[in-house]
């Protein structure tokens, strides 16, 4: 008798402390959760789709919604940048693919970081012609597989919820008992689902009006080089009314210019079109916060429905089945196949049909005679090559400057001759240079 009310004493001890801290509980993995799932196209759709499985972490899952739909809030025309309320309001941006789409935070000029990175990756490819970049997704096959993998693991949210609203003798009435179960597995899956599809699409729109925006650089060098120390979306409606005086200008200045203003109206045309697409993303940001307030609203439901147990034993198994979810959570992102990650962003360089100017106009015979070598920086050499024959691979080395010259392999003779390229570095001969109609980049 004594032994039987001591274990009655234990277990009740025990679930009374269960059901005290059961608001605290989801805490845990709450930071892992957040970053996995801004970091899913990198990492793979077992992050995102595993993530809504355990109510441990449901707040990480809905910070990064909120965080997601504030990042995207962006309404140039009334001077509203949602990035960088986000980081004026002092919001980490967690997640590797999720931090694309917000501010740099070493930049004043609020520019995102998925443009820092493009316009790095630009000066290191040596390709100053952005516009003829073409960009190119494959995320279709990615993206059904990762809605079919979260349905399935979101519908495990259920299991702890079984025993506890069948025994569990809660007060509550039973539609009560499995509506907010069932609503925090719809917020996690619209959730987890939602959030990738936003990244992908304003990664899209980013990208795209960045390198139609480099078209400007042909006709006013003053606009391109402020754009490139500011966010495109800010700085778009600070130069409306320039690109407009321009456009007037060459109209009324000379006859002869009117393909330029053709051109840059149709260049200003392919703008306002890329701040339409932006339009599209609007249903989905109104799906994810609507799905971000279902978790919040399911997980204080749920541990209300736990705190209501009247059975000793219905919250020891409801926190052991939450437990062994999170802990399979954790399994399948320690496994991280290869296998489930996205295919990478491409771009496709469309290429100058003709060499550039050779550097020197004597032939290679004459320069043996002469040892004399005409010679460029090969900053300069490495742009104007890289437009003809795509990206090619540079030596660098912080110790050594590099000078190259472009010559023809044959002597000039009256009428210019197609012949083949040779490239020098002082008395070194390098492989002539593979050409490709176009060259993919992986970003």
């Amino acid at each position: 008798m004594a032994s039987t009310a001591a274990s009655t004493i234990a277990s009740i001890t025990l679930t009374s402390g269960i059901q005290d801290i059961s608001a605290l509980l989801p805490l845990l993995g709450t930071e892992q959760c957040e970053r996995h799932i801004g970091s899913a196209l990198t990492e793979g759709y077992l992050y995102a789709a595993a993530t809504p499985m355990s109510i441990f972490g449901s707040l990480g899952m809905a910070s990064a919604g909120f965080k997601t739909c504030l990042a995207c809030f962006s309404i140039p025309a009334w001077n509203i940048a949602g990035a960088q309320k986000l980081r004026d309001a002092g919001f980490e941006a967690k997640g590797t693919n999720f931090a694309l789409i917000t501010v740099d935070p070493d930049n004043k000029d609020r520019r995102y970081i998925t443009e820092t990175r493009l316009t790095s990756l630009l000066q290191d490819l040596h390709i100053e012609e952005g516009h003829k970049l073409t960009v190119q997704t494959y995320s279709l096959s990615w993206n059904v597989k990762m809605l079919g993998l979260t349905a399935f693991l979101c519908t495990l949210n259920v299991l702890p919820y079984i025993h506890l609203n069948i025994r569990g003798d809660s007060v509550f009435h039973p539609l009560v008992r499995w509506a907010f179960p069932i609503i925090r597995a719809l917020g996690g899956f619209f959730t987890a689902t939602t959030l990738q599809v936003i990244i992908q699409i304003r990664l899209s729109i980013l990208i795209k009006k960045h390198l139609v925006f480099s078209q400007y650089k042909e006709f006013c060098e003053n606009i391109y080089k402020e754009c490139s120390t500011k966010s495109l979306e800010q700085y778009l409606l600070e130069v409306e009314n320039e690109i407009t005086k321009l456009i007037q200008n060459k109209e009324n200045a000379h006859p002869e210019e009117g393909l330029e203003s053709k051109k840059l109206k149709e260049l200003k045309h392919e703008l306002v079109n890329a701040e339409k697409n932006s339009m599209f993303i609007w249903p989905l940001l109104i799906i994810l916060f609507i799905s971000s307030s279902a978790l919040v609203v399911g997980y204080v439901g749920c541990f209300s429905i736990v705190q209501s147990s009247q059975r000793p034993t219905a919250p020891v198994v409801w926190l052991g089945t939450e437990a062994a979810l999170s802990l399979v959570r954790v399994v399948f992102w320690a496994w991280n196949p290869a296998q489930d990650d996205a295919e990478p962003m491409k771009f496709c360089f469309d290429l100058d049909p003709f060499p550039p100017l050779p550097t020197c106009n004597r032939s290679s015979d004459h320069i043996d005679y002469q040892k004399d070598l005409p010679v460029v920086r090969s900053s300069k050499f490495l742009r104007s090559i890289t437009a003809y024959a795509g990206p090619i691979d540079r030596f660098d080395n912080p110790d050594i400057s590099l000078y190259y010259t472009l010559t023809r392999k044959e002597p000039l003779l009256g009428v210019l001759q197609e012949s083949s390229m040779k490239t020098r570095m002082a008395n070194i001969s390098m492989q002539q240079i593979n050409l490709q109609l176009t060259q993919p980049l992986v970003f």
